[in-house]
């Protein structure tokens, strides 16, 4: 088991950009990288995904030291949830399509709950995961939620599944994500992203 700290919520407290319009990301970021240039030229930014100590659907270690610098969709998902079923098989065909520009991610929310005030696994709904991912054919990693990420969602205020988090990388939010989608919609979603993320770059 492990006990709720203060850890978890200060490393998401780092993460600025939570479900804002790319546009209106990009001119916050602007504006803070101006004001406080000089702070951060002494100080390491840490990206909080690369702290995430779990494990897979496949019972493998997760090697969180794999996400540093590099785009990330994260899709939060629920073995009963049927939008959740529908669009995987899209999730999967993506996820091999972008392999090179973006890292696919599930992650199984209710993997994870709270008895008196410390996480535990919640072994059943892993085993239904587990059979979900089978059947499902799912092509790209499912974590188990850790301390962090079960932070994240509560930070993020999860409200439904499926929902999807698509974080630069550098670990922090750019856009959240509620309901499934048809591959068009995808393709949209992550194409802007993308778009959103070589503009920052450019402007840097």
């Amino acid at each position: 088991m492990k006990k709720l700290t203060a850890l978890a919520l200060s490393l998401l407290m780092a993460m600025t950009l939570i479900a804002l319009p790319a546009q209106k990301v990009l001119a916050e970021e602007t504006k803070t990288e101006e004001q406080t240039a000089p702070a951060e030229e002494t100080m390491e930014r840490v990206n909080p995904f690369t702290l995430i100590e779990t494990e897979t659907l496949d019972g493998e270690v997760f090697d969180a030291k794999q996400l540093d610098g590099k785009p990330i969709i994260i899709n939060v998902w629920a073995d009963w949830c049927g939008p959740c079923r529908m669009e995987m098989p899209t999730l999967t065909k993506l996820a091999e399509e972008y392999k090179d520009k973006i890292v696919f991610l599930g992650l199984l929310a209710e993997g994870m709950t709270v008895e008196e005030n410390a996480l535990v696994r919640d072994e059943e709904k892993i085993q239904l995961g587990i059979e979900a991912q089978e059947e499902l054919k799912i092509g790209f990693p499912t974590l188990i939620p850790d301390e962090l990420l079960f932070s994240a969602m509560y930070q993020t205020q999860l409200q439904a599944f499926p929902t999807t988090w698509f974080i630069n990388g550098e670990g922090q939010f750019v856009n959240i994500a509620q309901g499934a989608m048809n591959e068009e919609q995808w393709r949209m979603q992550i194409e802007g992203f993308l778009a959103f993320l070589e503009e920052k770059t450019e402007n840097q």
